[in-house]
């Protein structure tokens, strides 16, 4: 754990001073306790868009009926039995903050950061938010103006990439896809059916494709697909941002 580990308390045994304090949250709202040790703004970054959790910390209300919890397979379009089912995981969901999860970070934050004040006191107090998320792949919700959308923060653009990869992507006059299933889900043992689905779709695109194919052939693709065993997604995705 971040607050026990031995350097962690170290550092704040040291005279140290700043001017802002950036934390990354992630249910670790304790860290709060470092924006206070230090008396610095505090700016909070999450490597995805916004649970409805953490929208309720900074003022970003919005509500159940059109914005889907983040660990549900849910859109914007939901209907009455959708809606229900997202308002009730709502709730249980502040439930579980409230009566467990809260108090099990106050007791955190007093025990790491003596003297802080109570963990309510100090959670809404955040300067800025930035977000892991883009209009174009995020339902639509109303933030607060200190909460900012910067996409593609996680991707690092120091790497070249391969001479024909790069070639590849330089013709791509309309813009390339990435499609990669992650090493948990092999795209190579995908229904057929669905595998066709996404040939089928892909076939009708203008923008060139890479996909991330575990089988030695990939039956039936376009000449926009390109097939390979794995691409260095990180350098791929900073030239398409």
């Amino acid at each position: 754990m971040t607050l026990n580990d031995t350097n962690v308390k170290q550092f704040l045994q040291e005279q140290n001073s700043f001017d802002l304090v950036i934390v990354q949250y992630l249910k670790s709202d304790a860290f709060h306790g470092f924006c206070y040790h230090y008396g610095a703004p505090c700016v909070m970054f999450n490597s995805v868009t916004s649970p409805s959790f953490f929208r309720d910390n900074v003022g970003s209300i919005a509500s159940p009926a059109y914005v889907p919890e983040l660990f549900l397979a849910l859109t914007g379009e939901m209907n009455i039995w959708l809606r229900s089912y997202n308002a009730l995981v709502h709730v249980l969901t502040k439930l579980s903050l409230h009566l467990y999860f809260y108090p099990h970070q106050n007791r955190l934050l007093q025990k790491y950061f003596p003297g802080a004040p109570h963990l309510d006191d100090l959670i809404y107090n955040v300067s800025l938010v930035l977000l892991n998320g883009h209009t174009s792949v995020s339902e639509a919700i109303q933030y607060t103006p200190n909460t900012i959308n910067i996409a593609g923060f996680h991707v690092s653009t120091s790497n070249e990439l391969p001479e024909d990869l790069q070639r590849y992507l330089d013709q791509a006059v309309d813009g390339a896809i990435l499609f990669s299933m992650g090493s948990n889900l092999p795209s190579k043992y995908l229904d057929v059916a669905k595998r066709d689905i996404f040939l089928k779709t892909f076939s009708k695109l203008k923008q060139k494709v890479l996909w991330k194919w575990d089988g030695d052939r990939l039956p039936n693709k376009s000449e926009n697909v390109l097939t390979r065993h794995w691409f260095p997604q990180q350098e791929v995705l900073g030239m398409l941002l």
